[in-house]
């Protein structure tokens, strides 16, 4: 029976960058499988151990938190519903770690496919950009999106990038000296591009947080980085001033939020004023938002999920870009939704992998005869991503979203024991 679970257990996780691909209710379901499989066998065997840990706690007791604060939200039910099954993603890290420990054959599996898988995304998102139907006869909506197997939903730039860390973990862990640098290069170009083509600008951003890290860290991988990172922007140039579509995509991606990030110009009478603007008007306004329903909640938040309720709420308005599901932004959400305690729960966790990831690429430098590039440091830095704050981001408590931040997690507790 117990092996019959664990069999179960192991083609749930490998099958998750194929379920989340398909939306989140298959990926959802199989988390919770997987969350329930794991505490089955760990209550049948009497064993504490993988949860006996110090992380386990802070998380537990954060998650505690956020749950009895949804108990005194306006909307119990709708505010509690989203808090308190967040222990599923937080298990499932250690569900994902004990699993990996147990069975050998457990990541080479899923290093193949989680391999397969994105390329087949990337090719299909790559055709769905130049012929305009992908192989699921899903069309191109507009010129600046392409999502691809995703179809309505634009969430292909977030999907490749939150797993991107992962992806190159696991091609480190199983590194082949021979053009393996060269087999990088080629991934990174591709996942660039089909980033780029998605027209996700935090997705890019992010992309580009990623490949400065790679820069820095592998030194054999540099010049051929170099050389190529400037050829395709090159190209890139050279293609846009020929093709309109792959114009519009550079200028949407790269050039319009240089140009609007930093200043909106408002005309005057006389003058034109100048207002300081964080990425983008309605993401501005959100924060401004989130930013007023903090200041009326100081201390503990509206509650969970609660900033769509109350956001049209006259006092917290701003103009008529105040009102959305979430601020677009994690921090700024824990701040109105779970108030300092919560926000500064979050940077906790955000400056411990500031730390060890510091400490990682310190001994590179240090000791670069004894440290190398390895798995965990890429996860650390894909985690660094995920809760970098200075970026627009999803809804902290979206499920789909959680699972792509937190199925890394399980990886890197598994990769720092060996």
């Amino acid at each position: 029976m117990i092996k019959r679970l664990n069999f179960i257990a192991c083609l749930l996780i490998v099958s998750l960058p194929i379920l989340i691909a398909t939306g989140p209710f298959l990926s959802d379901l199989a988390v919770v499988l997987i969350d329930i499989i794991f505490l089955g066998i760990l209550l049948k065997d009497k064993n504490s151990e993988p949860l006996n840990n110090k992380y386990f706690k802070y998380l537990l007791v954060l998650w505690l938190y956020c749950s009895i604060r949804s108990i005194f939200s306006d909307d119990l039910l709708f505010s509690l519903k989203s808090s308190f099954l967040y222990i599923r993603f937080i298990i499932l890290i250690y569900a994902v770690s004990y699993f990996l420990k147990g069975n050998t054959k457990l990541i080479k599996l899923f290093s193949k496919i989680i391999i397969l898988t994105i390329l087949f995304i990337c090719c299909d998102a790559l055709i769905q950009y130049f012929t305009g139907t992908n192989l699921f006869n899903f069309t191109l909506e507009g010129t600046d999106k392409v999502n691809g197997v995703f179809n309505d939903e634009a969430v292909l730039g977030s999907y490749l990038v939150r797993l991107s860390p992962l992806f190159f973990a696991l091609l480190y862990f199983k590194r082949n000296k021979k053009n393996f640098h060269l087999f990088i290069t080629l991934a990174l170009i591709l996942l660039g591009t089909v980033i780029l083509l998605s027209g996700s600008r935090s997705s890019f951003f992010l992309w580009i947080i990623f490949i400065l890290f790679l820069f820095a860290i592998d030194i054999a991988l540099r010049k051929i980085l170099l050389s190529s990172g400037i050829i395709i922007f090159l190209l890139f140039m050279i293609l846009s001033q020929i093709n309109t579509k792959i114009y519009y995509t550079f200028s949407y991606v790269l050039i319009d939020p240089i140009k609007t990030m930093f200043f909106e110009e408002k005309p005057t009478e006389n003058l034109k004023e100048k207002k300081f603007i964080i990425f983008t008007q309605v993401y501005h306004t959100h924060y401004e938002t989130a930013f007023n329903i903090f200041l009326d909640n100081k201390l503990f938040g509206v509650g969970t999920k609660m900033f769509r309720k109350v956001c049209d709420d006259p006092k917290y308005y701003v103009n008529h870009n105040s009102c959305t599901t979430h601020p677009h932004n994690f921090y700024m959400q824990m701040l109105a939704e779970n108030g300092l305690i919560g926000f500064f729960g979050l940077l906790i966790i955000f400056l411990k992998i500031v730390y060890e990831l510091f400490k990682k690429i310190t001994l590179i430098y240090s000791k670069p005869l004894e440290y190398k590039v390895d798995s965990s440091l890429l996860i650390l830095i894909g985690l660094f991503m995920n809760l970098w704050p200075i970026v627009p981001s999803g809804n902290l408590f979206n499920n789909w979203l959680s699972i792509l931040i937190y199925l890394p997690v399980g990886f890197y507790s598994y990769f720092k024991e060996r």
